[in-house]
């Protein structure tokens, strides 16, 4: 399947309404990285650091209860995990708000990501490896 999958669905897509794709797995390991989720039954805890970090930079995480866990999703292109659940519906939805990704005009599930969006996680510490327009 992999090898059928455009460039662009590799590179960011939504999977049903969290990020997914290289986008889900670089914002996985950086929420993991800076300990802004930890692991817990299978999933994911948002922590309380997190909570407060994310709400920092602007993402609508308030209503997030910190402990919920939240399924790990694992990416069918990277093998890895991404993040699914009300945590990745909520990161999916803010990341449109900030105009960092946006759909295409035919619409489907890829996510395409600005050059705004691009530095401005790249300032954040995300580590994009695809450059997607």
């Amino acid at each position: 399947m992999a090898a059928r999958m455009s460039a662009t669905l590799r590179a960011a897509r939504t999977c049903y309404c969290h990020p997914a794709g290289q986008l889900g797995v670089a914002l996985a390991d950086w929420l993991r990285g800076r300990a802004w989720v930890a692991p817990a039954d299978g999933g994911y805890r948002l922590t309380p650091d997190g909570r407060a970090q994310l709400a920092m930079l602007g993402a609508p995480v308030q209503r997030l209860d910190v402990r919920r866990v939240f399924k790990a999703c694992t990416d069918h292109t990277e093998r890895r995990d991404h993040l699914a659940g009300d945590l990745g519906a909520t990161l999916t939805a803010w990341l449109l708000a900030q105009g960092w990704v946006r759909r295409p005009p035919e619409g489907g599930r890829a996510l395409l990501l600005s050059d705004t969006g691009r530095a401005a996680l790249g300032r954040l510490g995300v580590r994009l490896p695809v450059a997607t327009t």
